[in-house]
Parts: C-alpha cells; structure tokens; sequence
C-alpha cells in the first residue's frame, strides 16, 4: 500500500531532488523513512491519481484496457463510462475503459487493427507496455523510425532510461506499470529538430514531464 502524503508536498519534493534516473519499487518498499527515490516515485503514480493503490494490488497483473486507463490518466483524459463511438468489436460503449482506449485511438497512440479486436482483458506483455508509453510521450514516429515495434521502442525506451528494471519476458504487474510511468514522467524531453532521408536530429531537453 502506498504512504498517503499530500500532492504538492510530492510535487514539491521531487522536482527539486527525485528524478534522478529509472528505478524499481520492490527495493524502496522496504525502506519508509520517505528519503528513497523509488518509494517517493511510488507515492507520485497514486497521488497523481494514474493508479489507485485501493483497487489494484501491486502484485495484479494488468491488462491492455487497465494500461490503457493508466495512460489516458497521465495525459488527464476524462473517464467517462459511455461512448457512442466504437472502434473495436470487443470493446463495448458501455466498458469502463471505452473513453481512455477511444481518447487514445484518436490521439494516434493505439492503433486500430483490420479485424478491429483490441483484447482488452488480455494481460499487456512488456513490450506492449513500453510501445504505448512511449507514444503517450510523444515518440512514436521516432521510434517507428528506428526499427518500429518491438525493437525500435525498446531502443528509446533505452534511450530515455524509463525502462528501469523492467524484462521483456516478466510479467507486467501494476507494480512494473507504476515503474514505467514514474520514470517516464521524469525523463528528459526528446525534441526532435530535423528529418533527414536516412536520419533524425534530435536534441535533449531540460525538462521532464513534471517541470513541463
């Protein structure tokens, strides 16, 4: 269970000192003196409201529509519990997940296939995961560019260090999700600058997601 503590307080504190590189929550977890970066990154997921520690135990493993409400969270996407809009057959108008699965159809992070099946009780596999988080950040051409799925996004997810200690044959738990998420929110913004016909120019930003 995550340590309740106020959001601005976890704000404040880890913008000045926190994001310092990818970490791992299963170390923190058995250090509560509030000084650990990983523990503090765990508090940041659930105070931010991306996971609710009260409905997804750490250990759950998470499926494609719960990743997917896990993103449209970080990008403050409402949850809505209808939609008249429909783009995959398994997926209701009335499922919980609908508004964050279509928000993110619609913003270009989800494809939609030609049988329009999504699976979205499926458990999302790592490289899944990582492909989505990093189009959530906007680096998906860059990464299609680089070799696409799963090579290419496992490359900038490199790249970016927000892949911490996560596998690719692991099983995806809400734990690992709440790794990812951490260390993307704090990652150095890639800005790309140039395209040429057999590269891309890009620089490092200052910022993360948290200054942004």
């Amino acid at each position: 269970m995550f340590k309740k503590i106020t959001v601005l307080t976890l704000i404040a504190s880890l913008l000045v000192s926190v994001c310092i590189g990818s970490v791992g929550f299963t170390e923190a977890e058995s250090i509560n003196d509030g000084s650990d970066i990983a523990y503090e990154g765990q508090e940041l997921v659930e105070a931010l409201g991306i996971i609710n520690s009260n409905v997804d135990s750490l250990n759950n493993v998470v499926t494609r529509e719960m990743f997917a409400v896990y993103m449209a969270r970080m990008l403050k996407i409402e949850e809505k519990e209808t939609s008249s809009v429909r783009y995959f057959k398994d997926l209701e108008y009335d499922a919980f997940s609908v508004n964050a699965i279509n928000s993110l159809v619609e913003r270009g992070i989800i494809s939609v296939p030609d049988n329009h099946i999504f699976r979205p009780a499926d458990y999302i596999t790592p490289q899944e995961a990582t492909k989505m988080i990093i189009c959530v950040l906007g680096y998906g051409d860059l990464a299609e560019a680089d070799g696409g799925f799963p090579s290419g996004y496992a490359k900038f997810a490199s790249k970016l260090k927000i892949s911490g200690y996560l596998g690719s044959s692991e099983t995806f738990t809400v734990q690992k999700a709440g790794e990812l998420i951490y260390n993307a929110l704090c990652t150095a913004v890639y800005e790309a600058q140039s395209f040429g016909s057999n590269s891309i120019s890009f620089d490092r930003s200052e910022d993360s997601l948290l200054k942004a």
